[in-house]
């Protein structure tokens, strides 16, 4: 687990301090380069994640391609996730020197730990069970965006909240009506750093 935490840490660290000031500009023309690096609690695609995302058309939409982790302390397997984020702001309004944006998006997560099945053994009967290693999030949420004047490279910075479900629990809300729809619905956190 301490190898984990720490490999979260060097991406937040390191990342935004990898270009010079004075190459940002050239470096930042390569369409490979990431608009920012993103942290985040929770959210179904890890106990902590992290990642880098890139402002897309504009800044119509957002991609992140994000690594997850959950610890054996909070479930009975390690759990690792590679997820691929997409937000859709639905407006931008400035107030007392933030930007806030609600927005819609959704997350398609490939789980890859033990508990995973990307194919089902023989054993399992034919059409009762489905895989369990792809799972999709559908998400809504509020971001507040703000600049940073003082910093050398971190320019401005995200913190978001958002509402998500995941598509089984989803599913089962539709088609049971013992599920609850506060047992359908998680929370999670983050930050967003540009450079």
């Amino acid at each position: 687990m301490i190898k984990h935490i720490y490999i979260l840490l060097f991406l937040l660290i390191i990342s935004p301090n990898i270009f010079s000031q004075e190459g940002i500009d050239s470096i930042k023309t390569n369409i490979l380069t990431p608009d920012y690096v993103i942290t985040q609690f929770a959210g179904n695609i890890g106990f902590l994640s992290a990642g880098i995302g890139y402002d897309l058309f504009n800044k119509v939409m957002k991609a992140e391609l994000i690594y997850g982790f959950v610890p054996l302390k909070y479930s009975s397997n390690e759990i690792h996730t590679i997820s691929l984020k997409t937000v859709f702001p639905l407006f931008r309004k400035q107030i007392y020197g933030f930007e806030i944006s609600p927005y819609l998006g959704m997350t398609t997560s490939l789980e890859l730990g033990d508990n995973s099945l990307l194919i089902l053994p023989d054993y399992y009967p034919k059409g009762y069970y489905g895989t369990n290693a792809f799972h999709f999030t559908f998400l809504g949420g509020i971001n507040f965006h703000t600049k940073l004047s003082h910093t050398q490279h971190i320019h401005s910075i995200d913190l978001y909240c958002e509402a998500l479900t995941v598509d089984n629990s989803l599913w089962y809300f539709i088609s049971s009506p013992e599920v609850k729809i506060k047992q359908v619905f998680s929370i999670d956190v983050g930050t967003r750093f540009y450079f």
